[in-house]
């Protein structure tokens, strides 16, 4: 009776086995594992279950489409890639650029390839500033002492070094500044101007003043282009024609209406040094003349000073 039982039983399941097999039903023990899982946690942790995406609707959309940028590699805006000399540049970029063919290419620039892109350091500063390189970027400096910042700054700077700072018109009255006679001591600590599209003699003779002024053991300014100064400022050495130098058309504007608008008012082969007030207490001391070469036969008059003995207010030769 009893193995009559156990054959029955078998038998029974054997039917119910075959009956889902033939219906195309089909039991999932994972599935049923995991809803006991779910269960248990949703038992203990009912708010978190609500939260919590199963795996089926997990929009995989929005899952991160690539992975963390790492080191050593760092991201340059969409891009993550090396950059091995800290420049903002992918390294790979670089490498199709050639530094001394004559091309400032991207990935090049003043600080990183100077014989493609120009120098740094050679590029217009605006007064008392300076560029520099740093970190392969060109930046602008200030310079902390500059002779004509119109600031004395008394640990570095005196009437005898920087005129322009320093010397006011109490202890260096106008008029001492409107004689030649008074040359080179009204000039020290003068910056000289050419035109920015001044022939390159004009260039040279004032690089020559400069050079002249400093062997005499005074302190120089620099040498600046037209559109950088304002003649009525500050105290400047002017240098080359009016049709060259736009700084110096604005000291002859008079003369120039005069002669029917036209900036040539020099005669051929004439030279002229001229003091000129350019407002209540600044002056410019004017260099120039009929062409390039007359410009630079008067400013060596001027520097033969001792010998020439230069008065008054003007000379022309």
């Amino acid at each position: 009776m009893h193995s009559n039982t156990r054959f029955m039983i078998l038998l029974m399941l054997l039917t119910v086995f075959t009956i889902l097999l033939i219906t195309g039903c089909s039991v999932n023990l994972t599935e049923g594992k995991t809803t006991a899982k779910t269960r248990a946690v949703q038992k203990h942790y009912p708010a978190l279950i609500e939260e919590l995406p199963t795996l089926q609707t997990i929009n995989t959309a929005e899952l991160p489409s690539s992975l963390p940028c790492l080191l050593p590699k760092t991201l340059l805006g969409t891009e993550c890639c090396l950059d091995d000399n800290q420049n903002k540049i992918c390294d790979k970029n670089e490498a199709q650029t050639t530094c001394g063919d004559l091309i400032c290419s991207p990935g090049e620039n003043s600080c990183t390839c100077v014989a493609d892109c120009g120098s740094c350091e050679a590029q217009p500063a605006g007064l008392c500033q300076q560029n520099v390189c740093e970190n392969n970027v060109c930046t602008t400096k200030i310079e902390l002492s500059c002779c004509g910042d119109a600031v004395c700054d008394i640990t570095t700077e005196s009437c005898n070094t920087c005129y322009q700072d320093c010397c006011t018109v109490f202890n260096f009255p106008k008029q001492e500044k409107l004689d030649l006679s008074k040359y080179p001591a009204i000039a020290v600590g003068l910056s000289t101007v050419v035109g920015d599209k001044a022939p390159p003699e004009d260039v040279v003779t004032a690089a020559d003043i400069l050079t002249h002024i400093a062997s005499e053991g005074k302190a120089v300014g620099k040498a600046k282009l037209a559109s950088e100064i304002n003649v009525n400022m500050k105290d400047y050495i002017i240098v080359g024609s009016p049709c060259h130098n736009q700084a110096a058309y604005e000291l002859f504007k008079k003369e120039i209406k005069l002669n029917n608008n036209n900036c040539q008012i020099f005669k051929p082969g004439e030279g002229v040094v001229k003091i000129i007030p350019t407002s209540a207490s600044t002056v410019s001391i004017y260099v120039g003349g009929y062409t390039a070469l007359e410009t630079r036969l008067v400013s060596r008059y001027l520097s033969d000073y001792k010998n020439k003995k230069p008065t008054g207010s003007e000379v022309r030769i």
